[in-house]
């Protein structure tokens, strides 16, 4: 995973680790070839992202914790997990059930993240 050490402690203690995949030159593109949006190649992980979030809530409301851990290497994951050709690996999912509940840590009222334009 990179050498880091957050990710490799986070996975090697997960009783699971889901790997998250995506279709490549689906999302985002016409049926012609041509981008559907100026994101191009880019659209795709878009799409991982919601998933992503989906799953990790689906999976909270089951009792369960999740870490979206985005810092690995790919070609590492394919020697290791069959991935069909025309699928990149978007993201590793750790998830198990949690030793204790964290704290949420503090987050930005709403006049630091919104602006009226």
């Amino acid at each position: 995973m990179m050498d880091f050490a957050f990710n490799q402690k986070t996975a090697s203690n997960a009783p699971a680790l889901v790997v998250l995949t995506m279709r490549t030159e689906r999302s985002g593109y016409e049926r012609d070839g041509s981008f559907s949006t100026s994101q191009g190649t880019h659209w795709q992980s878009f799409d991982a992202g919601i998933a992503a979030q989906t799953f990790c809530l689906a999976a909270h409301a089951q009792g369960l914790g999740t870490v979206i851990l985005g810092i690995y290497e790919e070609e590492k994951v394919r020697a290791v997990i069959d991935i069909p050709e025309g699928e990149a690996v978007a993201a590793l999912i750790a998830i198990g059930y949690p030793a204790e509940e964290p704290v949420c840590p503090k987050r930005k009222d709403t006049d630091t993240l919104l602006r009226m334009v």
